[in-house]
């Protein structure tokens, strides 16, 4: 199966709205008003004018009135126009906006104070009605749906949860003069059970600030810029210590052994698998594989296994099978060949140690209502002709920086 990449596409087109920030809308109506006038006004004198020519006094009123309802309908509707016309403010009023963080990464636990300050600037006098910064949290799930015959490529939807949204009034009526910035602070404090940023592609959470200005005429000014919230680790207990998964079969023992299982972005997971055959056991291939396995609720229960992709064309190829719960997909973030062809003998146990790395992409494990994200090591081993042998264990994947960090420390011991 060939799908067009448009997960990420669709998740960051959703973050980049924000529906506690819409538009006013009082203005339009003013505007509409205020063109019709202006327009009926202009084509009932120019009529009056033509009608004179022609005809002397009657023609001028005829002409007059003639010209004015035209004028109305052309007046209100070049005013609907330059009403509806996305953030006006920026080019018509030369007014621009610049959210700037105190963290340079703007890289924050649970429980930190975001703050920062809203540069207001403008390239000609003008004065400001008011404004505000808000601090959201929302998610985003993407799922593919089929055809009811299950052919052609899958079409894909999306849905949006708002977690938390906190309003600060930081810019009162003021006046900017030509060229001239004004500075507004503000600050946030993020819960301490906040939900961590994760950039998935099936799902999302994004943390972000949002500022909104008012200028004279119903316009407005926008800014919006991303803001990342680490992952806190679980407690260490029951994380210490060796950790193993065993898979027993007819032909084979597998065991499967960690040395931790929390492991961080950047790092790498160690670990270590020992294979005791039954019976004379042929193998084709042994390899270790890292999983990421991201669900949603949403969408008709199937799973898709991501072979691989490609950035370039945006398409990855995946195996779409039913089972599961809504919407999961399983995407092979690394792996390694542990051995090539080989057959082992009855009570022959062979080892196999290998580390994978987990890459760096604000990916953490993350459990939500509406969707988790698991990670998952593995270790494979084919036969030709046969099904493969199996055996898995979950790792915890965390953002955490690991420089010492005071929130970090009373939430654990919280």
């Amino acid at each position: 199966m060939r799908i067009p990449w448009r997960f990420s596409q669709a998740i960051h087109a959703m973050a980049e709205r924000a529906p506690i920030l819409e538009r006013l809308r009082g203005s339009l109506s003013d505007g509409l008003m205020r063109g019709s006038l202006i327009g009926g006004t202009a084509f009932l004198l120019l009529g009056g004018i033509l009608g004179a020519l022609n005809r002397g006094l009657g023609g001028a009123i005829v002409g007059g009135l003639s010209g004015s309802i035209p004028g109305l309908a052309l007046g209100a509707a070049a005013s609907h126009i330059v009403a509806s016309r996305p953030f006006p403010l920026q080019k018509g009023h030369g007014v621009t906006l610049r959210i700037q963080t105190e963290s340079e990464d703007a890289r924050y636990l649970p429980g930190d104070t975001v703050t920062g300050q809203l540069l207001v600037s403008a390239d000609r006098p003008t004065r400001l009605q008011g404004g505000s910064v808000y601090l959201a949290c929302r998610s985003f799930q993407a799922y593919d749906k089929t055809e009811g015959n299950g052919s052609g490529e899958p079409q894909f939807a999306h849905s949006s949860k708002e977690h938390m949204v906190e309003r600060a009034d930081v810019v009162p009526s003021a006046v900017i003069r030509r060229g001239g910035t004004l500075t507004f602070p503000f600050s946030f404090e993020l819960p301490l059970r906040s939900l961590p940023t994760h950039h998935g592609y099936v799902y999302s959470s994004i943390w972000s600030l949002h500022a909104v200005v008012e200028i004279p005429g119903g316009t407005e000014a926008r800014a919006r810029q991303e803001i990342l919230v680490e992952s806190i680790p679980p407690s260490v207990r029951g994380t210490d210590g060796e950790h193993q998964s065993i898979a027993p079969t007819q032909v084979c023992h597998m065991v499967l052994s960690l040395p931790r299982v929390l492991v961080g972005e950047g790092e790498h997971v160690d670990a270590q698998v020992r294979i005791t055959p039954i019976e004379t056991l042929p193998l084709t291939e042994v390899r270790a594989v890292l999983l990421r396995v991201e669900n949603v609720s949403a969408g008709d229960d199937h799973t898709v296994y991501v072979a691989d992709w490609d950035a370039a064309s945006g398409m990855f190829h995946g195996q779409r099978q039913p089972g599961g719960r809504g919407t999961t997909y399983v995407w092979l973030e690394s792996e390694v060949v542990l051995s090539g062809p080989v057959q082992l003998a009855a009570a022959e146990s062979v080892i196999h140690r290998f580390s994978l790395e987990v890459p760096n992409q604000w990916r953490p494990t993350v459990s939500d209502t509406d969707g988790r994200v698991v990670w998952k090591v593995g270790v494979i081993a084919s036969r030709r002709d046969l099904s493969d042998l199996r055996v898995f264990h979950e790792v915890i994947v965390h953002t955490a920086s690991t420089q010492p960090h005071p929130v970090l420390s009373r939430s654990l011991r919280g």
